[in-house]
Protein backbone atom coordinates (compact mmCIF):
# COMPACT_ATOMS: atom_id res chain seq x y z
CA UNK A 1 0.00 0.00 0.00
CA UNK A 2 2.51 2.66 0.80
CA UNK A 3 4.52 1.83 -2.86
CA UNK A 4 0.85 3.35 -4.37
CA UNK A 5 0.01 5.66 -2.69
CA UNK A 6 3.96 7.20 -2.01
CA UNK A 7 4.70 6.21 -5.72
CA UNK A 8 2.01 8.04 -6.84
CA UNK A 9 3.14 10.94 -4.43
CA UNK A 10 6.53 10.90 -5.78
CA UNK A 11 5.51 10.69 -9.61
CA UNK A 12 3.47 13.41 -9.26
CA UNK A 13 5.54 15.62 -6.80
CA UNK A 14 8.67 15.48 -9.42
CA UNK A 15 7.97 18.91 -11.43
CA UNK A 16 5.68 20.34 -9.17
CA UNK A 17 8.16 20.55 -6.28
CA UNK A 18 10.85 22.16 -8.22
CA UNK A 19 8.34 25.04 -9.60
CA UNK A 20 6.95 25.60 -6.29
CA UNK A 21 10.60 25.71 -4.64
CA UNK A 22 11.49 27.83 -7.14
CA UNK A 23 14.41 26.14 -8.08
CA UNK A 24 12.69 24.91 -11.47
CA UNK A 25 14.40 27.66 -13.90
CA UNK A 26 18.02 27.59 -12.22
CA UNK A 27 17.57 23.63 -12.66
CA UNK A 28 16.82 23.79 -16.35
CA UNK A 29 19.25 26.66 -16.61
CA UNK A 30 22.37 24.33 -15.30
CA UNK A 31 23.94 21.93 -17.47
CA UNK A 32 21.39 19.15 -16.40
CA UNK A 33 19.14 17.66 -19.03
CA UNK A 34 15.31 17.14 -17.53
CA UNK A 35 16.87 13.25 -18.65
CA UNK A 36 19.52 13.52 -15.84
CA UNK A 37 16.67 15.11 -13.70
CA UNK A 38 14.02 12.68 -13.90
CA UNK A 39 16.60 9.65 -13.89
CA UNK A 40 18.08 10.78 -10.91
CA UNK A 41 14.23 11.81 -9.08
CA UNK A 42 13.23 8.36 -10.51
CA UNK A 43 16.52 6.68 -8.56
CA UNK A 44 16.38 8.90 -5.28
CA UNK A 45 12.65 7.70 -4.84
CA UNK A 46 12.92 4.22 -5.92
CA UNK A 47 15.55 4.25 -2.95
CA UNK A 48 12.79 5.60 -0.69
CA UNK A 49 10.69 3.45 -1.74
CA UNK A 50 12.71 0.35 -1.11
CA UNK A 51 14.08 2.13 2.18
CA UNK A 52 10.30 2.15 3.52
CA UNK A 53 9.56 -1.63 2.07
CA UNK A 54 12.65 -2.95 4.21
CA UNK A 55 11.44 -0.80 7.24
CA UNK A 56 8.18 -2.06 6.95
CA UNK A 57 9.59 -5.71 6.58
CA UNK A 58 11.69 -4.96 9.63
CA UNK A 59 8.62 -4.02 12.09
CA UNK A 60 6.54 -6.32 11.15
CA UNK A 61 9.48 -9.17 11.78
CA UNK A 62 9.99 -7.45 15.38
CA UNK A 63 6.03 -7.48 15.66
CA UNK A 64 6.19 -11.52 15.32
CA UNK A 65 5.44 -11.79 11.67
CA UNK A 66 6.56 -14.69 9.88
CA UNK A 67 7.95 -13.74 6.07
CA UNK A 68 8.19 -17.02 4.21
CA UNK A 69 11.02 -15.51 1.88
CA UNK A 70 13.88 -18.51 0.91
CA UNK A 71 16.86 -16.86 -0.47
CA UNK A 72 17.54 -20.22 -2.26
CA UNK A 73 15.02 -20.16 -4.09
CA UNK A 74 14.77 -18.81 -7.57
CA UNK A 75 11.14 -17.69 -7.53
CA UNK A 76 11.70 -15.45 -4.45
CA UNK A 77 13.38 -13.34 -5.76
CA UNK A 78 11.04 -12.45 -8.11
CA UNK A 79 9.84 -10.61 -5.06
CA UNK A 80 12.09 -7.55 -4.84
CA UNK A 81 11.69 -7.85 -8.57
CA UNK A 82 8.21 -7.25 -8.87
CA UNK A 83 8.32 -4.72 -5.75
CA UNK A 84 10.71 -2.75 -8.07
CA UNK A 85 8.54 -2.94 -10.85
CA UNK A 86 5.90 -2.04 -9.20
CA UNK A 87 7.31 1.38 -7.63
CA UNK A 88 8.52 2.39 -11.17
CA UNK A 89 5.00 1.89 -12.34
CA UNK A 90 3.41 3.91 -9.53
CA UNK A 91 5.89 6.76 -10.13
CA UNK A 92 5.33 6.34 -13.96
CA UNK A 93 1.39 7.11 -12.92
CA UNK A 94 2.43 9.68 -10.67
CA UNK A 95 4.58 11.48 -13.37
CA UNK A 96 0.64 11.26 -15.56
CA UNK A 97 -1.32 12.93 -13.13
CA UNK A 98 1.42 16.10 -12.95
CA UNK A 99 -0.65 16.50 -15.90
CA UNK A 100 -3.12 17.81 -14.08
CA UNK A 101 -2.08 19.07 -10.45
CA UNK A 102 -0.57 22.33 -10.07
CA UNK A 103 0.42 22.39 -6.18
CA UNK A 104 2.03 20.54 -3.96
CA UNK A 105 -0.96 19.95 -1.99
CA UNK A 106 -2.94 19.09 -5.26
CA UNK A 107 -0.74 16.67 -5.76
CA UNK A 108 -0.58 15.30 -2.36
CA UNK A 109 -4.22 15.08 -2.08
CA UNK A 110 -4.79 13.49 -5.21
CA UNK A 111 -2.17 10.53 -4.97
CA UNK A 112 -3.05 9.77 -1.69
CA UNK A 113 -6.38 9.74 -2.10
CA UNK A 114 -6.11 7.77 -5.86
CA UNK A 115 -3.74 5.03 -3.98
CA UNK A 116 -6.20 4.13 -1.63
CA UNK A 117 -8.86 3.01 -4.04
CA UNK A 118 -6.05 1.13 -6.03
CA UNK A 119 -5.46 -0.69 -2.89
CA UNK A 120 -8.92 -1.75 -2.81
CA UNK A 121 -8.55 -3.02 -6.40
CA UNK A 122 -5.08 -4.63 -5.92
CA UNK A 123 -6.25 -6.96 -3.14
CA UNK A 124 -4.47 -5.38 -0.51
CA UNK A 125 -6.99 -4.19 2.24
CA UNK A 126 -9.56 -7.06 1.45
CA UNK A 127 -9.03 -10.03 -1.09
CA UNK A 128 -10.68 -9.66 -3.87
CA UNK A 129 -13.27 -11.80 -3.77
CA UNK A 130 -14.80 -9.16 -1.40
CA UNK A 131 -15.08 -6.81 -3.86
CA UNK A 132 -18.16 -6.26 -5.85
CA UNK A 133 -17.85 -8.22 -9.57
CA UNK A 134 -17.47 -5.14 -11.59
CA UNK A 135 -14.69 -3.68 -8.80
CA UNK A 136 -12.78 -7.32 -9.04
CA UNK A 137 -12.94 -6.96 -13.25
CA UNK A 138 -11.13 -3.18 -12.89
CA UNK A 139 -8.84 -4.79 -9.78
CA UNK A 140 -7.84 -7.74 -12.74
CA UNK A 141 -7.02 -5.11 -14.95
CA UNK A 142 -4.84 -2.85 -12.67
CA UNK A 143 -0.83 -4.40 -12.59
CA UNK A 144 -0.21 -3.85 -9.51
CA UNK A 145 -3.11 -6.64 -8.80
CA UNK A 146 -0.81 -8.76 -10.99
CA UNK A 147 2.51 -8.02 -8.94
CA UNK A 148 0.71 -8.94 -5.50
CA UNK A 149 -1.08 -12.31 -6.91
CA UNK A 150 1.90 -13.11 -8.37
CA UNK A 151 4.24 -12.39 -4.96
CA UNK A 152 0.69 -14.43 -3.36
CA UNK A 153 1.32 -17.30 -5.91
CA UNK A 154 5.16 -17.88 -5.01
CA UNK A 155 5.62 -16.74 -1.50
CA UNK A 156 2.14 -18.42 -0.19
CA UNK A 157 0.54 -21.36 -2.94
CA UNK A 158 4.46 -21.76 -3.72
CA UNK A 159 3.77 -22.13 -7.55
CA UNK A 160 7.02 -22.78 -9.75
CA UNK A 161 8.86 -19.59 -11.75
CA UNK A 162 6.00 -21.15 -14.91
CA UNK A 163 3.56 -20.31 -13.38
CA UNK A 164 3.98 -17.04 -12.28
CA UNK A 165 6.28 -15.64 -15.42
CA UNK A 166 2.67 -14.63 -17.23
CA UNK A 167 1.80 -12.07 -14.64
CA UNK A 168 5.56 -10.96 -14.17
CA UNK A 169 6.11 -10.50 -17.95
CA UNK A 170 2.56 -8.45 -17.66
CA UNK A 171 3.97 -6.03 -15.08
CA UNK A 172 6.91 -5.44 -16.72
CA UNK A 173 4.90 -4.28 -19.76
CA UNK A 174 2.70 -2.54 -17.74
CA UNK A 175 5.66 -0.93 -16.52
CA UNK A 176 7.66 0.05 -19.60
CA UNK A 177 4.64 1.23 -20.73
CA UNK A 178 3.34 3.22 -17.94
CA UNK A 179 6.87 4.53 -17.03
CA UNK A 180 7.19 5.89 -20.47
CA UNK A 181 4.21 7.92 -20.74
CA UNK A 182 5.03 9.09 -17.44
CA UNK A 183 8.43 10.53 -18.86
CA UNK A 184 6.38 12.16 -21.84
CA UNK A 185 4.01 13.92 -19.14
CA UNK A 186 7.39 15.02 -17.06
CA UNK A 187 8.88 16.61 -19.67
CA UNK A 188 5.59 18.46 -21.28
CA UNK A 189 5.06 19.59 -17.85
CA UNK A 190 8.79 20.91 -17.42
CA UNK A 191 8.40 22.63 -20.89
CA UNK A 192 5.30 24.49 -19.60
CA UNK A 193 7.03 25.63 -16.20
CA UNK A 194 9.84 26.71 -18.30
CA UNK A 195 8.05 28.94 -20.74
CA UNK A 196 5.99 30.20 -17.45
Amino acid sequence: MTLLYSGLMAGSLMAVEEKEKGTLKRLLASPATSTDMLIGKTIANLIILGLTAVIIILVGLGCGAKILWNPTSLEHWLIPFLLILVSIFVIGLGMLLSLVVRTIKGASGISVSLGLMLAFLAGIWFPKWMLPPWLRVLGDLFPATWAIDAMRSIMVYELPLTGVLPDVIKVLVATIVTYALGVLAYKRVLRKYAKL
